[in-house]
Formats: C-alpha cells, structure tokens, sequence
C-alpha cells in the first residue's frame, strides 16, 4: 500500500525530526506544503522510492499542473529550505492558531469541539448571537452548547412569561443538562484520550473527546458510563440520520440494565454526521 503523508505545520507540532515521520515511519511519498508556510504557489511533492517517481512529471503534465516557467514555482523553495525558514514559519502559524483558539475559548456561545494540535482551528460559532443586531424587536439568546441543551431549554419555555423571566428559566435549564455525542473521525488525530484512527467513533463530552471505539455502540455507551451517575433522572437520545433501530434499542438496553432508575427519551433529529446526540438530567 502507498502511504502518503501531507506535511504542513505538523513536525512544527509533534517537535521530532524530519526523518522521524517520513521514511522511517513507513512513508513512500511527501506532500511538503509550500503555500501554507508562506509561498506564493507550489507543493514539493518528495519521493523516498524513487522507483515511485516514474513517469510522475508525464502525469502532472497531463493533468495540467506543469507551469510554462517552472523556475518562478521553484526558486522561493531555495530560501524556505535554507537555515530552517520553513519551521520557524510552520512554529509561527501553528503558535497562531492556538493564539485564535484561546481567544475564540473566551467568547460566549463559541464552542471548540476539538483541540487545536497544529495550525487549524475548527470552532462553532452560534447564529443567534448576531440576530439582535439585524431587528428591532427584542431579543435575548439563551446560550446552548449542543441540541440537548437546546431541547432542553425549548421544554421550559413558558408563552405566560416575560423574554427576561424565560430567559434565565431557559437558561437554568439548559446549563442543568450534562450533554455529549458520538460522530466518526474522518482522519488519523491524537487526543486526551489515546490516538484517533479514520474510521473510530468519538465520544465527546463537554471537555473532548472522552472515549474511541470500533463501533458507534461502544462509544455511545463508554460515554453514557461517563456522564450518567446515581443522581440523574432523564436520558435524552437524539438519534441522527445514521443511527439505526438495532443500535439504538442497544443502547436503551444497556441503560435499562447499568441505570434502570432513570427515564429514557428518544427522538429522532435525522441529524447527520453525529448518529447520536444525548442529554442527561
């Protein structure tokens, strides 16, 4: 099998030599990134089996990546290989976005799903913190983190109230929800709870990524054992567009067995990417 690897701010982040994570580790092929350490344009692609390089400079031809003068891609790599140019600028962006996240983290409503290991940040930033500015009725925005605070606040809503009396009930309520989810990682990551594989299932609670699993049950209830105890009344399952009535009636089963005190909900959200979204009260 070829093993490719795309290499950015990565060695800037993981602070090991270059040799470490290529050859040595099993990797035929190297995507150096060029435009995201700074060059204008161009990717040095890097063969460590030169037997893999045939023809290779034939096939970036035909498929329309051969510029007609090939030296102006080329010269800027002179200077971001010399004196170490290229890891002092992957240090300073990856030292950047982590800078962005911090600040981001102090924002309310802004959520961080996961950490910032390199030099991308992936944040949530809520809608409905911007409404008030674009109306003149009033508006107050309950801060949720996920659907179940959501779902949770929405249940306390009272038509009777004041905006102001329903907002701080809906409030109460949904800070009172201890909420997780489960969605499937897409690349090969590290975490606070062991390495994450393409393909694992997270389970995430409100600090990350708490449990990885082979299957969407198994992450679903490794993260339940996490946030359901003694003193919880209601577990709310919001099944997504992947979850199936197999996976979910073995989860309910597993609550039955491990919490039979507690009341279980389930409603369908059809959501996709996450197959299920839960909401402890």
């Amino acid at each position: 099998d070829l093993r490719v690897l795309w290499h950015g701010g990565l060695r800037a982040c993981v602070g090991c030599a270059p040799r470490e994570i290529t050859w040595q580790a099993g990797v035929d092929v190297l995507c150096f990134g060029g435009t995201k350490n700074g060059i204008h344009v161009g990717e040095a692609v890097v063969f460590f089996d030169r037997e893999l390089a045939k023809e290779f400079d034939y096939r970036a031809k035909q498929g329309g990546q051969l510029c007609s003068k090939m030296r102006f891609v080329s010269a800027p790599w002179l200077g971001m290989l010399k004196d170490g140019v290229w890891l002092r600028h992957a240090a300073h962006a990856n030292a950047m976005a982590k800078r962005l996240a911090d600040g981001l983290a102090s924002v309310p409503g802004v959520r961080l799903p996961l950490p910032t290991q390199a030099n991308e940040v992936f944040p949530i930033i809520p809608v409905a913190l911007q409404v008030g500015a674009h109306t003149t009725k009033t508006v107050s925005v309950v801060p949720t983190r996920n659907v179940a605070e959501a779902l949770a606040s929405l249940v306390d809503y009272d038509p009777e109230a004041t905006v102001d009396e329903n907002a701080t009930a809906m409030a109460r309520a949904a800070v009172a929800v201890v909420a997780g989810e489960v969605t499937q990682a897409v690349r090969d990551a590290n975490s606070a709870a062991g390495p994450v594989h393409a393909g694992d299932y997270l389970g995430i609670d409100s600090e990350g990524i708490a449990v990885i699993s082979q299957s969407v049950t198994g992450a679903s209830v490794g993260l339940l054992a996490r946030l359901v105890d003694g003193d919880h009344e209601i577990v709310t399952i919001i099944t997504g567009l992947d979850a199936t009535a197999e996976q979910t009636a073995e989860i309910e089963a597993w609550l039955e067995g491990e919490h039979p005190e507690v009341d279980v909900e389930v409603h369908h959200g059809g959501q996709p990417l996450y197959p299920y979204y839960f909401g402890v009260e």
